[in-house]
């Protein structure tokens, strides 16, 4: 799939930017974004199906990868669940950026994440906040695709972080991309840790809607956009 090709390409060029210390505009992430929205809206089970295929290949996938497939998943589950189509840029930007902050942590910590000490994984921890500051104070990005970056890891039962929020107090948009990060990186090898086969990782994606870590609603809408899975 040629657009997939063509954003994956911009998408590591954003990310190599930011190593660098040069923060994304929202007008290249703008770009992007509206040519995987054209594509999810036309033939999404294409697109979807291709950056399966790519998963089961790669065997350590770029921060870049990560994002893509997350914004593409995450404007499916907008249009499944019935997301004002207003908010699919903002959503797609926010997803495209949501993992930005690792670029200001060690490569190594950011590689072995799966298997890290507690003090570590507070460090990881810091990549909301981190993600924010990497976007700078003048980016003029969206208030909506800030909230994406700062909320992904809140869960409406509190067990989230950086601040432990709740329900109706983590955007909507956020808590799109919060569920199908924790989705895509079960479905993906990492450091030495096989992929989850995505019938398994459907069962996972239940029990947090049954332990109220996610709306249920939610849950669901993701479970359906991933039925074009093979």
């Amino acid at each position: 799939v040629s657009v997939y090709t063509e954003a994956q390409e911009a998408v590591e060029r954003i990310f190599a930017d930011l190593e660098r210390g040069v923060p994304p505009t929202p007008a290249a992430t703008k770009v992007v974004v509206a040519g995987i929205l054209n594509q999810v809206l036309n033939s999404r089970s294409e697109l979807l199906l291709h950056s399966t295929y790519l998963k089961v290949k790669q065997f350590d996938r770029s921060l870049g990868a990560h994002a893509l497939d997350t914004a593409i998943l995450s404007l499916v589950v907008a249009v499944e669940s019935g997301v004002d189509p207003a908010l699919y840029e903002y959503l797609g930007q926010g997803a495209l950026l949501h993992d930005a902050g690792y670029v200001r942590l060690p490569r190594n910590l950011v590689r072995k994440r799966d298997e890290c000490s507690d003090s570590e994984r507070r460090l990881l921890e810091q990549h909301t906040q981190l993600g924010i500051t990497v976007l700078g104070d003048q980016s003029g990005f969206h208030q909506e695709v800030c909230r994406i970056v700062m909320e992904h890891h809140e869960r409406c039962d509190g067990s989230g972080y950086p601040r432990q929020m709740k329900n109706q107090d983590i955007a909507p948009l956020a808590q799109i991309v919060g569920i199908v990060d924790f989705y895509d990186k079960m479905v993906s090898r990492r450091g030495g840790r096989p992929a989850m086969i995505p019938h398994d990782a459907v069962r996972q994606l239940f029990l947090v809607g049954e332990r109220g870590q996610y709306p249920k609603p939610l849950v669901e809408a993701v479970i359906r956009s991933i039925g074009v899975y093979p």
